[in-house]
């Protein structure tokens, strides 16, 4: 086993089938990542599970790496008590400059199109600009492949900072930004129910 190796992260999922997946994890992964990784494997629907481990729920949104899980641990994958309807999702972008626009945008619409709709002088690679959510920094070439659906943000309203900094700008300088307000999530969890027969 080579040092890469030996530094990949990864956590290993119990499916609803009893099967264990094996899914490598990288820094900004989220749940709802890992989510979808194995119900590609199961052919199953994410927006209808959800991630738990020891018994606890994990947000969807949350990155593996803030969420104070160990390397190479398990979790349970369980049928979520009501299905993540994807439904528009208000953006708030928190800009250097002191500006707050905001816009509705369908959870699958790419951060690039909130950039372009929210701020679109700044919606292009010479500009540097970079999109954090929930700590998660996102530079220009990454905006296109991301959706808020990736991020988890599959309902309600959450606020997304814009920086201009080139990357070894923003590692020099990880420690003088204020930190994020925190998402407003619509969700709520759901009261329990009686069994009922699966579909």
């Amino acid at each position: 086993m080579n040092a890469n190796q030996q530094q990949q992260k990864f956590i290993i999922v119990r499916a609803m089938n009893n099967r264990q997946y094996t899914v490598p994890v990288a820094p900004n992964m989220t749940f709802y990542d890992i989510l979808k990784n194995v119900c590609q494997k199961t052919n199953l629907e994410p927006a209808e599970h959800v991630l738990s481990f020891r018994t606890r729920l994990q947000d969807s949104s949350l990155m593996f790496r803030f969420s104070g899980i160990p390397n190479k641990a398990m979790l349970d994958m369980e049928k979520a008590k009501q299905a993540r309807i994807l439904s528009p999702v208000t953006i708030l972008l928190h800009c250097e400059n002191g500006a707050r626009p905001s816009g509705t945008f369908a959870a699958t619409a790419s951060l690039l199109e909130v950039l372009q709709q929210l701020s679109p002088e700044l919606a292009r690679a010479d500009a540097n600009p970079v999109m954090i959510y929930t700590r998660c920094e996102l530079f220009f070439e990454q905006l296109a492949g991301t959706t808020l659906e990736n991020l988890g943000l599959t309902s309600g309203r959450a606020v997304v900072r814009l920086l201009q900094r080139k990357p070894e700008q923003l590692k020099t300088q990880a420690n003088v930004s204020s930190p994020l307000p925190k998402v407003i999530r619509d969700e709520e969890p759901a009261a329990p129910k009686k069994e009922s027969a699966s579909n």
